[in-house]
């Protein structure tokens, strides 16, 4: 039985994050993104199924669809955004 939480989820939402803070753009190439995470890197099934998880979530926006392939360019949402930054914050406990 898999995990129900894979770590690379948080490190590509975070990725994201990150490329789109320091771009000009407001939509990045997912393979932009893949190509500075070793883990996920040449493992291109495993990261369709994680764009396709934030996508789903609501915390990354497809903009241009790559049918079967990671090439397509993603945005982050308004929750994406909101997700890294409470991250960022230290816990209340």
């Amino acid at each position: 039985m898999e995990p129900k939480f894979d770590p690379a989820v948080v490190e590509v939402l975070e990725a994201f994050g990150r490329r789109l803070a320091a771009s000009s753009s407001d939509a990045i190439s997912a393979d932009d993104i893949l190509a500075g995470l070793p883990a996920l890197e040449h493992d291109r099934s495993r990261a369709r199924v994680i764009l396709e998880q934030l996508v789903s979530e609501g915390l990354l926006d497809e903009r241009t669809r790559a049918a079967e392939t990671t090439a397509g360019t993603y945005s982050l949402t308004g929750l994406g955004r909101a997700r890294i930054e409470q991250r960022k914050r230290p816990d209340d406990d």
